[in-house]
């Protein structure tokens, strides 16, 4: 009888282990899910923030260049190569503007102003260096129909990169939070509310073998397994007062 009785508990410690495998798989799933669910989210944010971050750097450079023109115009017609270096100088300082710079007609640079930009960080030390991507813009320099030159801007788009690795680590970050709190609240659930009960159940089941019938514990709710749970200990109940 003993054998017999090791031989169930060690089949009770299977079915048990099966349990807990098939809620592993739950929460498996369940974070696998989030976790597609989160790539996507940041494929679209990305797409959304690059095309978002770079018109407005094209739209700004744009800008400038075109005011730039118009400030340059009469010192290209008075030849004042001086005062276009000190309004160049002011115009690109504090700024994520690389190089600014007056071309003639002959396509020769008269004026020139550039700086060197600090690098690019992200919210945590990287691995790597961003690349400095850049952008030029040129508009002409025009009077009365006549072009007397142009100007040529290049605009430093680090910070878009930085922008774009920056919204990556925060989704990141997020999606961390979120797989650890959906596991935390899955496995409890499972743990809880399905292989505790179906494992007083399956105890149950296995003393009826061993001559004893009794009820099960019977959790509250209306879902299957409590309805299971009821149907078992009615059944008992039944067999006690007719068989044993």
């Amino acid at each position: 009888m003993s054998d017999n009785d090791s031989l169930e508990n060690d089949e009770l410690l299977d079915d048990r282990g099966q349990g807990e495998k098939v809620g592993s798989r739950f929460t498996l799933s369940v974070c696998l899910l989030l976790t597609l669910a989160m790539c996507a989210f940041w494929l679209i944010s990305n797409y959304n923030t690059q095309n978002l971050l770079r018109q407005q750097a094209d739209q700004l450079g744009q800008t400038v260049a075109a005011q730039t023109a118009l400030q340059m115009t009469e010192f290209v017609l008075a030849n004042d190569r001086i005062s276009m270096n000190v309004v160049l100088d002011e115009l690109i300082r504090g700024t994520s503007f690389a190089e600014l710079a007056v071309i003639n007609t002959d396509n020769e640079v008269i004026a020139f102003a550039s700086q060197t930009l600090p690098e690019p960080r992200a919210f945590i030390p990287l691995p790597f260096s961003l690349s400095r991507e850049q952008a030029e813009y040129s508009e002409p320099i025009s009077l009365r129909g006549a072009t007397a030159g142009s100007i040529r801007l290049v605009l430093d788009l680090s910070s878009v990169e930085v922008a774009i690795i920056n919204n990556l680590l925060m989704v990141l970050g997020l999606a961390i939070l979120l797989v650890l709190v959906a596991f935390a609240l899955t496995t409890t659930y499972f743990n809880y509310l399905v292989s505790f009960p179906v494992n007083l159940l399956a105890q149950a089941l296995a003393n009826i073998r061993n001559g004893v019938v009794e009820a099960s514990f019977e959790p509250e709710g209306d879902d299957e397994i409590a309805r299971a749970i009821r149907e078992y200990n009615q059944t008992a109940e039944f067999l006690v007062q007719n068989t044993f």
